[in-house]
């Protein structure tokens, strides 16, 4: 999905208040009636604390119901590693 009118009207609004943030992004795509959005910021406080870039995403369902918050922290090989943050 590359527009906002392509998304759920709940989707649609996430997309815009997330525009909103520094540093952040958004994507999403579908199979059949799904459609999984997700947002993306990079932390910098995490990054500073771990000397490598972290960033927090967080996973939503077509009505805007968010199912999942991670965070993931770049490895020294640049692949992305979930982490836990205390």
């Amino acid at each position: 999905m590359t527009s906002l009118s392509e998304l759920t009207i709940p989707l649609r609004r996430l997309a815009r208040t997330n525009a909103l943030a520094e540093s952040a992004v958004w994507l999403a795509w579908s199979d059949a009636d799904a459609i999984c959005f997700v947002t993306g910021t990079i932390s910098i406080e995490l990054s500073r604390e771990r000397g490598r870039p972290v960033l927090q995403m967080r996973v939503y369902n077509r009505e805007g119901a968010l199912e999942e918050a991670l965070t993931c922290v770049q490895t020294a090989g640049n692949v992305w590693k979930r982490v836990d943050v205390h």
